[in-house]
């Protein structure tokens, strides 16, 4: 009687190796380029948070500056500087807020922001006696610098819809609300792009209560 012979095949031919080798290729560029999506959705939710948290704290705090402004049709109560139509560009807007006597506006204070274009400087003042083209040297000053914006317009709007031109204090206009706007960038040092470092947009319509119309 005759033995059957039983061949048994180890290990793998070169064919093999080389799917493998391909398979296993494929599988870990996937890995990697999805380690980098999540990385990189990572460093964009944290660039967002960064960006808007300081956005909105500018924009409370201006809110609040203006919320407060008190005057009439001949005296608004609102100081702007270079304020050019239809883009504006914030130097210095001062807001007066009521103190001492109600009766009288020659000794309410104000609170102003004024800006630098060339630095990216932003600065804020208060319980000041008048308008101020710059914060640097007054009490109580507050540096905002700590992103720097590519606008920061600061519009006063009448009832008809139309921008109020000024180029110091605001009289003899009927003011429906001011509008502010601020426009910037996480690096403003580089041109925008919608994926890597897009324009972040923020604006309000504030129409002080104490100011009557």
């Amino acid at each position: 009687m005759m033995k059957r012979l039983s061949l048994t095949r180890s290990g793998m031919t070169l064919m093999e190796l080389l799917i493998t080798s391909v398979l296993v290729g494929i599988v870990t560029v996937g890995l990697i380029a999805a380690e980098q999506v999540v990385r990189m959705s990572r460093q964009s939710s944290a660039r967002d948070n960064l960006v808007s948290t300081q956005m909105q704290a500018m924009m409370l705090a201006l809110t609040t500056d203006i919320s407060k402004t008190t005057g009439d049709y001949a005296s608004t109560g609102i100081y702007l500087e270079d304020n050019p139509i239809p883009t504006v560009y914030l130097k210095s807007a001062c807001f007066r807020y009521p103190y001492g006597d109600v009766n009288t506006y020659s000794d309410d204070r104000w609170s102003c922001w004024t800006f630098d274009m060339d630095s990216g400087i932003l600065l804020s003042c208060s319980n000041l006696n008048a308008p101020v083209s710059d914060c640097t040297a007054s009490p109580g000053v507050q540096d905002w610098s700590s992103i720097k914006y590519t606008k920061l317009a600061i519009s006063v709007i009448d009832n008809t819809g139309n921008y109020i031109p000024s180029t110091g204090l605001v009289t003899n206009s009927s003011v429906a609300y001011i509008r502010v706007r601020i426009i910037t960038r996480y690096d403003t040092n580089k041109d925008a792009d919608p994926i890597s470092n897009p324009d972040y947009k923020l604006e309000s319509n504030i129409s002080p209560v104490g100011l009557s119309r």
